[in-house]
């Protein structure tokens, strides 16, 4: 019975860390989506880009 237990603690925190795994893709992928649909529909903003890249160099 404790075998059981043990396997099933173990299979839980597997499955934790590939949710997150998961979930950090999902976030990625759909990020990515975002910029090739924006590029691709000619909204997608270059001066923003640059000044939003400014923004971050002098805030760091």
């Amino acid at each position: 019975m404790s075998v059981l237990l043990e396997g099933l603690a173990f299979i839980a925190g597997i499955d934790r860390i590939l949710d997150m795994a998961c979930t950090v893709l999902n976030v990625i992928g759909n990020s990515l989506a975002v910029l090739v649909i924006s590029k691709w529909e000619g909204q997608f903003g270059a001066e923003k880009q640059k000044d939003y890249q400014i923004e971050i160099k002098q805030a760091a």
